[in-house]
């Protein structure tokens, strides 16, 4: 029975109603009153959570319907202003979703660095911006990962991946002799350590990503009744290399596929990363690269990644202690960036 029904019923016998019969009636009423501040409590989640799933499915137009509804109705949701602020970011309807975060950071510190981080954006003030937050990573890898996972069907039908082409290459005949330990910085969808697994040339693979959905999408990637992956960490890269208790394990091939696409703490990385590879392993590193920029790196705020100078990267790593192996450049479709691959390996003439 709806409430609305509950509510005519109750008034009905209420012209006939006797003094003695008032308690019940009273408590009759404090049930339904209760049964709607129930339900409208359940409303308003129920909106809040079909928004944010929206938001994070790049459903935008449902995701403010929801929000929007909630602010009219003024539901106690401290990150709404954020929220719409960013979804009307993402539809770049500037001026509105300025208002909204600017509003937001006036009134809470939740998401303050991922607010601010889209106001530089929308005050042409790009310059200020040195990595991109984790929660927007997160949320740009949930939108995106449907789509990829299209593309990495296509590809693990086919078995073309040019990136793979060129680690075939640099392993030359290694894989007759035995098979790699790798460690996979950013799996996402698995792609390259799925060919080198169904290719027989992994021993032991390790994944760090700090998206759910790439987590669970690799630790259930097999072949046959092979796991693609022996082991998945959910954690952004930054902290895995930092966190006390990293693994001990040396990598044969260390995988970094967009691995400083939102982050220019690049030298950091590339010096880490040493102690995790054997003597002769390799390191790939792949990255979006424009060397007719005047600037080492710019930051593009409508794929809100970073487009290095690849002879700034070049420097840095060897800087860093690597030797630079490979060098591959290829196009983008409909870009002015091409995409930059390096195959780099330890010098170990090198002195920090």
């Amino acid at each position: 029975m709806s409430i609305f029904k509950k509510i005519k019923n109750f008034f009905n016998p209420l012209l006939s109603l006797k003094v003695g019969d008032l308690k019940f009636w009273i408590d009759k009423l404090k049930s339904i009153v209760n049964e709607i501040k129930v339900k409208s409590k359940n409303l308003s989640k129920t909106n809040y959570d079909l928004g944010l799933f929206h938001f994070n499915r790049g459903n935008l137009n449902d995701a403010i319907l929801r929000f929007r509804l909630l602010k009219r109705f003024e539901e106690n949701y401290s990150d709404l202003d954020y929220l719409l602020g960013r979804c009307y970011f993402e539809k770049s309807r500037f001026e509105k979703a300025k208002q909204y975060l600017e509003d937001y950071v006036k009134n809470d510190d939740k998401f303050k660095e991922e607010a601010e981080y889209c106001l530089n954006i929308i005050n042409d003030k790009n310059g200020k911006i040195q990595c991109v937050p984790i929660k927007i990573v997160d949320h740009k890898i949930n939108q995106e990962f449907r789509f990829h996972l299209s593309e990495f069907q296509k590809c693990r039908k086919s078995s073309e991946s040019a990136t793979y082409d060129e680690l075939k290459k640099i392993l030359n005949d290694a894989e007759k002799v035995f098979n790699f330990n790798v460690l996979d910085l950013g799996c996402h969808t698995g792609l390259l350590t799925y060919l080198l697994r169904k290719n027989k040339l992994i021993n032991f693979a390790l994944g760090v990503d700090l998206n759910e959905s790439a987590v669970k999408h690799c630790e259930s990637l097999s072949i046959g009744k092979n796991k693609v992956y022996n082991t998945v960490i959910k954690k952004d890269i930054i902290s895995f290399l930092s966190s006390k208790s990293k693994t001990d394990s040396k990598f044969d091939i260390i995988l970094g596929v967009d691995l400083i696409s939102y982050s220019t703490e690049i030298e950091s990385i590339l010096s880490k990363l040493k102690s995790y590879l054997n003597e002769q392993g390799i390191f790939l590193l792949t990255f979006r690269c424009n060397n007719t920029q005047k600037d080492n790196y710019i930051f593009d705020g409508k794929s809100e990644q970073f487009i290095y100078n690849s002879v700034f990267i070049n420097k840095l790593a060897k800087k860093c202690g690597w030797i630079i192996a490979k060098e591959e450049f290829s196009e983008v479709k409909k870009h002015e960036y091409s995409q930059a691959t390096l195959i780099l390996k330890i010098n170990h003439e090198h002195t920090s």
